[in-house]
C-alpha cells in the first residue's frame, strides 16, 4: 500500500494495509428480463449491438485475453446490470494520473539506495520479516494464515515508485526497476513472488505466458480475499508493481480473470468497484484499457 492510498481526506482506501476496506459498497446487481436489455438494443437486433458495445477498441489492438472475453460475453450476453460502481473518487483519479504519468517531479533517482535490488539479488533481508527473496518463496508459499496476517513483506515483494506502510521498505528507484526488468534472475524471482500471491488469492498463473485462472483451492481463497479487504491494497500494489517490472502486458490477463468471475461466474463481486475505479486504470496500453472500461460501463 503506498502513501497516497491512506490520505485521511480519502476514504475510499482504507488508513493502512491491516486495515478494513472503506470503499463504496457496489450497488446490488440485478438481472435483465431480456437479452435485448441485457445488450441494451430492441429484441430484433441484441446481437448487432452487443457486437457494437464491444467492438472498440478493434481486437486487432487487444490481447487474446481480452478478446476471448468480449467474444464470451457476447454469446453467453450475462443478464445482469449494477455491478460496477464507478464513482470513484478524486483522490483515486489523482492517484492513477500519478502514476500513468511515471511520477513526475519525485525523487526516483537516488543510486545510492539499493534495498530493492539487493532483496532482487537474494543478498538481503526483508525487515521486518528477515527473509531474502528465496526464502520467502520457499517457506511461505501456501502459508495462508501468514499471508493474510503479516503486512510488513508486501512491499518487499513488489517494490513500487511510492512509499507504502512499511517504514523499513525503502521506494522503488528507477535504477532498481531497470536492473528487476533486465535482470534474467529478477525476473525470474518477480514472476515467482506473483505465482506466489495469485495462489494465495485463489488464483494459478503459467509463468510462460501470464495467464491467469481460477486454480485448485480457489473456493476458500476467494472466500478469504472477499472477507479481507486489506487485500485490495495490496493488490493495487501488485499491478502497478508489474508496470515498473517490465510485464505490462500481464496485468490484462489477471483483470480478465477477475472480470469472468464478477460478471459471467457471479463470484468476487465485492471486489467489483475496486476493479473498476483501481485496478483497471493501471492499465498503460489505453487500448487495453478502454476494452475493460467499456465492459465495465456495459454492466455497471
Amino acid at each position: 500500500a503506498s502513501s497516497r492510498e491512506h490520505s485521511p481526506q480519502m476514504p475510499s482506501q482504507p488508513l493502512d494495509d491491516s486495515a478494513s476496506d472503506t470503499q463504496e459498497t457496489p450497488p446490488r446487481a440485478r438481472s435483465e428480463t431480456s437479452d435485448s436489455e441485457a445488450v441494451g438494443e430492441d429484441a430484433r437486433t441484441p446481437k448487432r449491438q452487443a457486437v457494437r458495445l464491444f467492438d472498440e477498441p478493434p481486437d486487432s489492438e487487444l490481447p487474446g485475453c481480452i478478446v476471448k472475453l468480449r467474444e464470451d460475453l457476447r454469446a453467453q450476453a450475462p443478464k445482469v446490470r449494477g455491478l460496477f460502481n464507478t464513482q470513484g473518487s478524486l483522490w483515486a483519479r489523482r492517484d492513477i494520473e500519478q502514476y500513468q504519468k511515471d511520477y513526475p517531479g519525485e525523487p526516483l533517482a537516488n543510486t545510492k539506495l539499493n534495498a530493492n535490488k539487493l532483496f532482487y539479488q537474494n543478498k538481503k533481508r526483508s525487515v521486518p520479516d528477515g527473509c531474502t527473496v528465496e526464502e520467502f518463496h520457499k517457506k511461505w508459499r501456501g502459508e495462508y494464515g501468514k499471508l493474510e496476517a503479516h503486512h510488513g513483506f508486501i512491499q518487499w515483494l513488489f517494490p513500487i515508485h511510492e512509499a507504502g506502510m512499511n517504514g523499513d521498505a525503502q521506494v522503488l528507484q528507477r535504477h532498481e526497476a531497470e536492473f528487476i526488468r533486465s535482470n534474467a534472475k529478477a525476473q525470474e524471482y518477480i514472476k515467482e513472488s506473483y505465482d506466489l500471491m495469485l495462489d494465495f488469492y485463489g488464483f494459478k498463473l503459467d509463468k510462460a505466458t501470464g495467464a491467469v485462472e481460477p486454480g485448485p483451492h480457489f473456493k476458500p481463497q476467494f472466500r478469504n480475499l472477499e472477507g479481507h479487504p486489506h487485500n485490495n491494497l495490496r493488490i493495487t500494489r501488485i499491478l502497478k508493481g508489474l508496470g515498473e517490472y517490465g510485464l505490462e502486458h500481464w496485468k490484462a490477463e489477471w483483470l480478465v480473470a477477475f472480470l469472468r468471475q464478477i460478471i459471467i461466474n457471479g463470484r468476487l463481486r465485492s471486489l467489483a468497484s475496486s476493479c473498476a475505479n483501481y485496478w483497471i486504470p493501471t492499465l498503460r496500453n489505453p487500448a487495453h484499457r478502454q476494452a475493460l472500461q467499456a465492459i465495465v460501463r456495459h454492466f455497471s
